[in-house]
């Protein structure tokens, strides 16, 4: 039997009773969006005393029970479309899992009769029927098989007609670390980074220097209107600073400089 999801109300109400004092709105708004209204995600985060909740023991137990029920071969293939993202395409994932379209079809099939995905769109897109689901699947892969999930991704993503978008690329590319070169990764940061920064001198006022004083607030707004969060470029600045080849340094630190510059 299927849980409904509860409404922010319903949420807060929860909350209410079972912590015995009553949430201000921001850890309402906090846990509804994390959990999508899901009661059982809902209790088991509230049993965390973190203020920033993750995946806990209860949550990950359920994804690996539901997990379970799949044949290797589909759990293969929804590990690779958690890489992918909480929503994906057939032919994107037939690439990276290494299988035919007509593969993932038939083995998203027993995904959807578990309750892991459902189908949104036609020709088939899915999506994760949950963002924990997703994340649970992903936290689970083994390190080096994300990796080369991940640059199989970044791969195809460059295959695309019309070139990569550039901020996906950086992020796959970042992420799969070691299997792909930090260098690598770091030059597809700076080409992300610096069509960002284009974007954003057509289509609104360009940061002032760093000698002007500026609030946290304009800062964020900042790095909201290039399309730009310094979090998935913070392992590609720690790799740019201790570059492994002899010539790979200055290539590096022109590529670490520009991004620091630009994060505003």
């Amino acid at each position: 039997m299927s849980l409904q999801p509860l409404e922010r109300d319903d949420v807060a109400a929860y909350i209410a009773q079972a912590t015995g004092s009553e949430p201000s709105g921001d850890r309402v708004d906090q846990l509804y969006e994390k959990t999508e209204g899901n009661p059982l995600f809902l209790r088991e985060l509230l049993q965390l005393r973190s203020s920033q909740p993750e995946l806990s023991e209860g949550i990950r137990a359920v994804i690996r029970a539901r997990a379970a029920l799949l044949s290797s071969e589909s759990r293969a293939v929804l590990e690779a479309a958690a890489v992918l993202g909480r929503e994906f395409a057939a032919a994107p994932l037939a690439v990276v899992a290494g299988v035919s379209e007509l593969e993932v079809r038939a083995l998203m099939e027993s995904a959807i009769f578990g309750g892991i995905v459902e189908t949104i769109d036609d020709p088939p897109r899915w999506r994760f029927t949950h963002a924990l689901m997703r994340q649970g699947l992903y936290d689970d892969i083994p390190p080096d098989r994300r990796a080369a999930l991940h640059r199989a991704f970044a791969l195809e993503l460059r295959e695309r007609r019309g070139g990569p978008p550039l901020s996906e690329l950086a992020h796959h590319l970042e992420c799969a670390i070691p299997a792909v070169a930090p260098i690598e990764a770091a030059q597809a940061a700076l080409r992300a980074a610096e069509h960002a920064v284009r974007q954003r001198s057509a289509h609104a006022p360009r940061c002032r220097s760093d000698s002007v004083k500026r609030s946290a607030a304009s800062r964020t707004s900042c790095r909201s209107s290039a399309g730009i969060s310094s979090k998935p470029f913070a392992r590609v600045f720690s790799a740019a600073t201790s570059p492994t080849g002899g010539g790979a340094e200055a290539p590096y630190q022109a590529g670490v400089t520009f991004l620091r510059r630009i994060r505003c």
